[in-house]
């Protein structure tokens, strides 16, 4: 028995619209008696389906390209502020600091303003600025 390979085409179906299909066959031969089987298989929404999958992933590509290009200006912009910036998470663990900043301080990353050896007062103010900006509110003060 040899099998062929299967392969998609389009017909024409009888009322005269496309269809994509699917077409299988098997060829069997018997004593030089050949026999085909083929199976056409209608996969016309299977084939949309690819399509709108295939399309949001070109859309998230193309969303996934935009967001490095917006990172990459918006960590241009923070690198090149006059004046020292850092950003802390939630656990006051500072995850982003531009050159400024490392210019002031020193690297900050991976650190919290307990591991940094500053005076309390400097601290204090550190720490309650910080948690009125994860609370939403901005900080107009140096």
């Amino acid at each position: 028995m040899e099998v062929q390979p299967r392969y998609e085409t389009q017909l024409k179906h009888k009322d005269g619209h496309s269809i994509d299909v699917e077409i299988s066959t098997v060829s069997i031969n018997e004593k030089e008696n050949l026999k085909v089987i083929g199976i056409i298989r209608d996969i016309t929404e299977r084939k949309k389906k690819d399509e709108k999958i295939n399309e949001a992933l070109r859309r998230a590509e193309l969303s996934e390209a935009e967001l490095k290009k917006n990172k990459a200006v918006l960590l241009s912009v923070i690198n090149n502020l006059p004046f020292d910036l850092w950003v802390r998470d939630k656990n006051q663990v500072c995850f982003l600091q531009n050159a400024k900043s490392i210019e002031y301080w020193g690297s900050l990353i991976g650190n919290t303003p307990e591991s940094q050896g500053i005076d309390n007062e400097t601290y204090k103010v550190w720490i309650s600025n910080n948690s009125k900006v994860l609370k939403g509110q901005t900080i107009n003060e140096e």
